[in-house]
């Protein structure tokens, strides 16, 4: 089963795109055909990016509706434990190679291409969503 860590961008879309190719790979989670890696950062970044005023009323849902949707998430997602020293910020793109790393990841997921000083772990190979929807439709 393949091992995926979502870019933020594409994390973003699945949840506010039932329809679209990230979407799938939420579904694809649950359906047991990959799993999915995030961190707590993850998790409170992608809280507050739901929360702004401009990506919020496209959830179409009230404050108490997203606070338990917001609850649920991580039912979604293996979460990656933080290790007893790890007490640093790290940048979003860091905290992605981390969750990449640290999850043994296979695939990282991403809907622009990393930044060349961005080495993604080794074996974790980086392609954009639709290729990975490609990789797991094809019995990857």
């Amino acid at each position: 089963m393949l091992r995926v860590v979502l870019d933020y961008v594409a994390l973003t879309s699945a949840l506010l795109n039932p329809h679209g190719h990230a979407a799938r790979v939420l579904d694809y989670a649950r359906e047991q055909r990959l799993r999915l890696f995030v961190t707590r950062e993850m998790l409170r970044t992608e809280s507050r990016v739901l929360r702004h005023p401009s990506l919020a009323h496209r959830l179409d849902m009230s404050e108490s509706d997203l606070d338990d949707f917001l609850a649920d998430l991580p039912a979604l997602f293996c979460l990656v434990p933080e290790s007893a020293t790890s007490e640093t910020t790290r940048s979003p793109e860091a905290e992605l190679l981390w969750c990449a790393k640290e999850g043994h990841a296979d695939v990282l997921a991403v809907s622009s291409p990393l930044l060349a000083e961005d080495d993604p772990p080794e074996g974790t190979q980086v392609i954009r969503v639709d290729q990975l929807i490609e990789l797991v439709d094809h019995g990857a």
